[in-house]
């Protein structure tokens, strides 16, 4: 939760429209900035959560997943993710193979929800590495320090094999901070994270808030 009181911006602040790629890596903050963006009056979007919809409901993709990895990564709500994450982190062919079959779903979902008069910002973890930054308008991401992200990742119960495996199928967060148009230094508090995104808005729409 925030501590400064939420309000959103003037409802003309986000015109002309825009559309915001934001990544950044593992742990480094993305959700975070993403509720800081829709507090203040973005539509938003997380890929992830598209991913797991997609692996919940999309008949065609969960017959796909179980016709290569088996039918015990199928449960009652759809495709188990952390059994499927366990078959492809760490093999680069088998991660290979999933995204040639999730990807397209995901970028569709993703393009069907933006909204023409509106800014959009849209989380995307690979959004460098699959090619993804040139459908946006600009391109933001959240960087925090190597020892911050590694108190979030144990935080969340991932062993040190599992958060390597995910960190080597990602490009470095130096990397995604250098390829981004802007970028949002998350290493203090979620206010401190907050200003830097009402800074970056009113850059990018010329308005101040």
């Amino acid at each position: 939760m925030l501590s400064t009181p939420s309000a959103h911006l003037p409802a003309d602040f986000f015109t002309p429209a825009l559309n915001i790629g934001l990544s950044g890596g593992i742990a480094m903050g993305k959700s975070a900035a993403l509720a800081i963006f829709a507090e203040l009056g973005a539509k938003v979007q997380d890929a992830d959560q598209v991913v797991h919809r997609l692996l919940k409901e999309d008949r065609d993709l969960i017959d796909q997943i179980v016709a290569r990895w088996g039918q015990s990564l199928l449960t009652e709500h759809g495709i188990d993710r952390k059994a499927l994450a366990a078959k492809v982190f760490g093999h680069a062919d088998e991660l290979a193979a999933l995204e040639v079959m999730i990807h397209p779903s995901v970028r569709q979902a993703i393009d069907s929800a933006l909204i023409p008069s509106a800014l959009n910002v849209v989380a995307i973890p690979l959004l460098f590495e699959k090619g993804w930054a040139s459908r946006f308008d600009y391109t933001v991401c959240v960087w925090s320090p190597a020892d911050q992200q590694a108190i979030r990742l144990a935080a969340r119960g991932w062993t040190e094999a599992e958060s390597a495996a995910r960190l080597a199928a990602q490009m470095s967060a130096d990397d995604k901070l250098q390829k981004a148009d802007f970028g949002l230094i998350n290493d203090r508090d979620l206010n401190h994270l907050r200003q830097q995104i009402i800074d970056l808005l009113s850059n990018l729409t010329g308005k101040n808030s």
